[in-house]
């Protein structure tokens, strides 16, 4: 009897599968030890391609075992514009008082540090590992100061309370404007506190703005696993206690959009060394 090619591979991979370690094709557990950061780019998908998932890739092959980070800058390349305030020093027509009365409102919507790093890029995994189990701690709060959301960026962990303060003397508002999750639209007194909840991940950050003052504006991340950074004023970013494995991280910033829908990291055994992440100045025209 002929046997066909398509069979005898089949037969092949029944034979070889009971003998396989399966805790090595799971990247979400294992010992800590040393590692090494191996990271190649991924063309970005074009914008009518099919969404790419882009969390751990539970492939066979990827070793178990250790945590490691992914670390570096993210970098302009080219002159950063400069960009008027949203409010000059003193001429706010909306609680002039308390808004710009000492200082002017600066467009946050690009910063960039002497040495052209990107302050407030996100950095993150759309799902967590395969496997893994962790905690997730409370977010940093949000606050409202000289008439400024503070601060420009932040994440959220779902289903744990964000608490909101107003420690400005007059009253803000916080509208949300998220994809997945229940928008609010609340009132905040001066002086006063809440918390919110979001139930659910969200596919990239949202925008909130206060509908008192209209240059009021901050963006929020909902994700439910630490493997998520936001650069600071010098663009560096630190994402530590990855499982060895096989990621995509999405890279995001507000002018920009999805900077990288897919860029490639892979954790395993060896000494971690940061990156560094370059992205033309036109990419934040708008």
């Amino acid at each position: 009897m002929l046997v066909s090619p398509r069979y005898l591979w089949l037969l092949t991979v029944a034979l070889v599968l009971p003998g396989c370690d399966l805790a090595r094709l799971d990247p979400g557990g294992g010992a800590f030890s040393d590692v090494t950061v191996s990271v190649r780019p991924v063309a970005v998908a074009k914008a009518d391609s099919p969404e790419t998932p882009t969390g751990a890739d539970p492939s066979p092959g990827v070793p178990s075992g250790g945590t490691g980070s992914f670390s570096g800058v993210v970098l302009l390349n080219g002159t950063a514009p400069v960009l008027p305030p949203r409010v000059g020093k003193g001429a706010s027509k909306v609680d002039p008082t308390v808004c710009a009365a000492e200082d002017a409102i600066p467009d946050e919507s690009l910063v960039v540090s002497p040495t052209g790093g990107i302050a407030n890029v996100f950095i993150y995994l759309d799902r967590k590992p395969s496997g893994w189990k962790g905690t997730l701690e409370n977010s940093v709060p949000l606050d409202q100061l000289a008439c400024i959301f503070k601060p420009h960026s932040l994440v959220a962990f779902a289903n744990i309370p964000l608490l909101m303060k107003n420690s400005d003397k007059v009253a803000h508002n916080v509208q949300t404007f998220p994809s997945l999750n229940s928008s609010i639209n609340a009132s905040m007194p001066a002086g006063t506190t809440m918390e919110t909840v979001f139930k659910k991940p969200e596919p990239k950050p949202f925008a909130a703005k206060c509908q008192i003052h209209p240059w009021m504006e901050y963006w929020t991340l909902v994700v439910d696993h630490p493997f998520v950074a936001i650069t600071d004023s010098e663009g560096k970013f630190s994402i530590p206690s990855l499982p060895s494995g096989k990621y995509k991280f999405r890279i995001w910033h507000e002018r920009a959009d999805l900077l990288e829908r897919a860029y490639a990291v892979e954790i395993k055994g060896g000494d971690a060394a940061p990156v560094e992440l370059k992205f033309d100045v036109a990419r934040f025209s708008r």
